[in-house]
């Protein structure tokens, strides 16, 4: 494996440029969407400089970090003392993929992003990372993608190197730090996955549209935007996903069911997160208003409007107990567990394909007054007219507002790879369930 520190300097610039914060941006986003709400215990392997691994901190997730390069560590830790607020949550490990740590395993995420290109053997890696994954873990996977070599020489206007490269179907090209890097394929990363006993969920194709573009593109925050979220709904669909220059991987370990069986045809049962939500509904001069927040941070769905929300805490917690929590943590306002009124249950599944249950709860009726109590995840919070909605706001959100004032007791709200994340009036994804 090739020896990172050499060139650690220009890896660091290369995370900061536009092009570099596409990637991680994508990889983050996907991989925050089928984290538990909870605060998750992860292993990131071959870390490098922590940029995942201080994003997924900043989530509240517990990282273990770990790469073979000294001086990677030590710019790592260099990072994470300028956020000395995570320092709680992230330890550092020196070690390659051969000796990869045990304690604290098995995780419920294993990273490893940007490695198994500088491997010989990804069959081997794959053997060594998986054991590692808890029951109802992930195993994210991040690579070189094979199915598109070639295709940044000829963008970039190298025609020879990209007829060579096409021609002899390599499975190697020169990456962007000056090392040769091999190429795996998604339904190689995805049938070694199962041969592991993990269930691979839908992959991306990462930097599908820029890839051919140099670190010193410096877009505009809005045309970064916007090219973010172009890339977003490509990275799922072929043909755009299968000329992404990386490829990303997840699957999943079932979570056991009887007798330790997991998986549907094992005989174990599907296990799903299960959301609480307030509506909570007061009169307006203009009629009636709801309270909304904004999410923010190292979170899904940051800079949209959502209600105040969260999960069951445990097989302990009932829904509505898990609700006047979550409402007194996030809000302030103190509610009657008496005065909650269920509203809609919605089973929803995002375009990353995670689903969920969502139990919807209307209150009328509280103590206080709403204020923001985490702001490392909310910067707003705001009454709304139920006619006025404000824009963006997540999907799941508005369709489980939808459905409540539908008057429905039960809705379905199953989203498909490449749809936004945002309501949009175009894309239709709710269905009610007739009550009897």
């Amino acid at each position: 494996m090739t020896d990172f520190a050499a060139v650690g300097d220009a890896y660091a610039a290369h995370s900061r440029s536009a092009r570099g914060r596409l990637r991680h941006d994508l990889v983050a986003r996907r991989l925050l969407a089928e984290l538990p709400g909870r605060p998750a215990r992860i292993l990131d392997v071959g870390c490098g400089n922590g940029e995942m691994t201080l994003r997924l901190a900043a989530a509240g997730h517990h990282v273990t970090a770990v790469d073979p390069s000294a001086d990677m560590l030590a710019a790592a830790a260099r990072r994470l003392d300028a956020q000395p607020e995570l320092r709680p949550l992230v330890r550092f490990r020196e070690t390659g993929i051969a000796a990869l740590p045990a304690e604290g395993g098995p995780y419920d995420a294993v990273c490893c992003h940007g490695v198994l290109m500088y491997l010989d053997d990804t069959a081997d890696a794959v053997a060594r990372l998986a054991p590692l994954v808890a029951q109802g873990g992930l195993l994210s996977l991040l690579t070189k993608n094979r199915a598109a070599i070639g295709v940044r020489e000829a963008l970039r206007g190298d025609y020879a190197a990209a007829r060579h490269l096409i021609e002899h179907a390599a499975d190697t090209s020169l990456g962007h730090l000056g090392f040769p890097t091999r190429g795996d394929t998604a339904e190689v990363l995805d049938g070694l996955a199962r041969d592991h006993g993990l269930v691979p969920l839908p992959w991306q194709g990462v930097r599908v549209f820029h890839d051919h573009l140099t670190d010193a593109w410096a877009p505009g925050e809005e045309e970064y935007e916007s090219a973010l979220r172009t890339e977003w709904t490509a990275s799922w669909l072929s043909p755009y996903r299968d000329m992404g220059r990386q490829v990303h991987t997840l699957a999943r370990r079932e979570p056991a069911g009887p007798a330790g069986r997991t998986g549907v045809s094992g005989g174990g049962r599907h296990a799903v997160p299960v959301d609480v939500h307030l509506i909570a509904v007061r009169d307006g001069d203009g009629g009636p208003e709801v309270l909304l927040s904004r999410r923010a941070g190292a979170v899904y769905a940051a800079g949209y409007w959502h209600f105040p929300s969260g999960h069951v805490d445990g097989p302990f917690e009932d829904v509505v107990t898990a609700l006047v929590r979550e409402t007194r943590e996030e809000t302030g306002l103190v509610v009657d567990p008496d005065d909650v009124r269920a509203a809609v249950t919605v089973h929803h599944r995002s375009p990353a394909g995670g689903a969920r249950v969502g139990f919807f709860f209307e209150v009328r009726c509280w103590a206080g007054t709403p204020r923001i109590l985490e702001p490392e995840v909310c910067d707003g919070m705001e009454w709304f007219p139920l006619d006025a909605l404000p824009d963006p706001m997540v999907a799941y959100c508005r369709a489980g507002l939808d459905a409540y004032r539908a008057g429905a007791a039960v809705a379905l709200h199953f989203q498909e790879p490449g749809d936004p994340i945002g309501h949009d009036p175009a894309v239709h994804r709710l269905r009610l369930l007739p009550g009897r």
